[in-house]
């Protein structure tokens, strides 16, 4: 089975580190990785939409003679 580094069991050597400063450590690198991919899919989706939109816009007015 595979443990990843930074997962690491509480042992008696190291005095003072424990396990849920390690995960907490862990977790705001988590909380802030996710939060940047959920940044750019939704950057990435608005931009999408707002070029899209602009399209249509265009074509609508197209459509109308002038």
């Amino acid at each position: 089975m595979y443990i990843p580094t930074t997962f690491t069991f509480p042992d008696n050597k190291s005095k003072g580190h424990t396990k849920r400063d390690d995960f907490s450590k862990d977790n705001i690198w988590i909380i802030v990785l996710s939060f940047a991919i959920l940044l750019v899919i939704f950057a990435g989706i608005l931009y999408r939409w707002r070029m899209r939109s602009k399209q249509q816009a265009q074509e609508y007015s197209a459509s109308w003679p002038s």
